[in-house]
């Protein structure tokens, strides 16, 4: 279970390249929000690592399945 967080996360990293990429290359690319959001996963990303070994599985299985879905929704939304 704790390999499958880390491969989520390694595998959003070329998703987000890609996206960024494009929005830059149609100059729809805000430096501010980048730099904001940058910040916010590497800090997300070490509190979230040092949090995962303490919460029980279940509860790492339930969320690596509802967290995704919730935010879509929240896009839909």
């Amino acid at each position: 279970l704790h390999n499958s967080e880390g491969t989520t996360m390694l595998i959003i990293i070329p998703i987000a390249n890609g996206g960024g990429t494009g929005y830059y290359q149609q100059g729809f690319l805000d430096i501010q929000l980048l730099f904001e959001v940058v910040v916010g996963t590497m800090v997300g990303s070490y509190i979230g690592a040092k949090f995962t070994k303490r919460v029980p599985t279940p509860v790492l299985k339930t969320s690596l399945v509802a967290l995704p879905i919730f935010s879509g929704f929240l896009l839909i939304v």
